[in-house]
């Protein structure tokens, strides 16, 4: 990229950029180190402390508007509200902020960051409760627990997601299979009418810190078509989204 010159405001002090992709986020930190490139764009999280501690380096870093979050769908045994609560129950959320992203990240009790309009603070969802858990897994008619299979992109974060939770489950007696699929193939199947998820793992980097974004995940209309594939159909989330 080049400026241009014929810019009506302020002469920029850089007048050239070249982007460069480095698909493996452990070779971008070594380039980085190595001053083949300026600077990096989202290094993993493995190498922060590394890179923090390099008097060569400035670190930057401040609160994404992107969350993640496990997606339940609509149909198959996750239509029922009870199992949806026993998973719940299970989950301890800084688990999964220490376990898939190195601790670089906070807990939140709701889908929006807090840098979004919607954003409650005070807000809380359920906490882990194993034995809660165990009564609602009971009350969805698998008291001796059951088996599933979950899908997960082929990325370390996601397959982290997976693990933690599949290690969580396996304490009331739920054996959750983790199945992962390359990118690519793994979106084109998601939006397809044919999938069969039951359970998967999004990652959010929200291009505006708008919750206008989760209307086209979460409101009936878009079933089958947008983001809504997990087949959420409640007049009371649409009435919301609407208002």
């Amino acid at each position: 990229l080049e400026y241009n010159e014929h810019y009506w405001g302020e002469e920029p002090a850089i007048k050239k950029a070249t982007y460069k992709i480095i698909v493996d986020s452990t070779s971008a930190v070594v380039a980085l180190e190595a001053g083949d490139i300026d600077y990096c764009i989202n290094p993993g999280t493995a190498d922060r402390d590394n890179l923090m501690a390099n008097e060569n380096i400035r670190w930057c870093e401040t609160a994404a508007a992107g969350t993640w979050q496990i997606v339940f769908c609509n149909f198959g045994p996750f239509a029922d509200e009870n199992l949806r609560k026993a998973v719940a129950c299970c989950i301890n959320r800084n688990d999964f902020v220490q376990g898939c992203i190195n601790g670089v990240g906070e807990e939140l009790h709701m889908i929006y960051s807090k840098n979004a309009f919607g954003f409650d603070p005070e807000f809380r969802g359920i906490e882990q409760d194993f034995d809660k858990a165990r009564e609602y897994l009971e009350a969805a008619g698998y008291a001796d627990g059951f088996e599933f299979t979950a899908y997960v992109q082929e990325s370390g974060t996601y397959f982290k997601m997976a693990e933690v939770l599949q290690g969580a489950l396996a304490n009331i007696g739920i054996t959750m299979h983790i199945e992962t699929m390359e990118r690519g193939a793994y979106m084109d199947y998601w939006q397809s009418t044919a999938h069969d998820f039951c359970l998967t793992f999004f990652g959010n980097g929200c291009a505006y810190p708008d919750a206008d974004l989760w209307y086209t995940f979460f409101h009936s209309s878009l079933i089958g078509g947008s983001r809504n594939r997990q087949e959420i159909n409640d007049p009371k989330v649409d009435e919301l989204l609407e208002a």
